[in-house]
């Protein structure tokens, strides 16, 4: 009878130690690459890339403030894509709860690339932050345009919706 519980509870167990497992390598692998990059900015050894890697992994961390100092420095230098930064820039505004910032930032990420839904999405999401309902409903709807099988927005747009007929 106890090997059959010693079995038992070992096969139930072992996709916890997995996925724990899993984790733990992904926390010392992401911690390493932060040292190796630390390590590049000091010595003036960084790339443009290698300090927006940087910058995800202080956001990966919620260091929301080091991953803005990071990405304003890279937009002050010559950068391909700068929407991606800037986008980047206004997501961790949005999380100190910046809002203002945020949109100002997802409004340039969409200036330099129309049809970048991510942007689109995360101004949206800031609308909705600040009580800005028709807002949101005109972006969501925006998204659409570019993206007509998102079911996700089509969810927040059918919300919203009944959210104003409610009112």
């Amino acid at each position: 009878m106890p090997k059959v519980y010693f079995i038992t509870l070992s096969v139930c167990l072992m996709p916890f130690v997995i996925i724990i497992t899993n984790q733990v390598v992904k926390v010392f692998v992401r911690e390493g690459r932060l040292r190796i990059l630390r390590r590049r900015q000091l010595s003036k050894n960084c790339t443009l890339d290698d300090r927006f890697n940087l910058a995800k992994l202080y956001t990966l961390r919620k260091q929301w403030f080091s991953s803005i100092r990071i990405l304003e420095f890279c937009l002050q230098n010559k950068v391909e894509h700068k929407y991606i930064y800037l986008n980047a820039l206004g997501f961790c505004y949005y999380n100190i709860k910046h809002y203002d910032s945020a949109r100002d930032y997802y409004i340039k990420a969409i200036h330099y690339k129309k049809d970048y839904t991510l942007a689109l999405n995360n101004l949206a999401k800031t609308y909705l932050s600040t009580e800005n309902y028709s807002e949101a409903l005109r972006i969501y709807e925006l998204i659409l345009d570019y993206s007509p099988d998102c079911m996700r927005v089509k969810e927040n747009i059918k919300s919203l919706r009944s959210r104003d007929s409610r009112i």
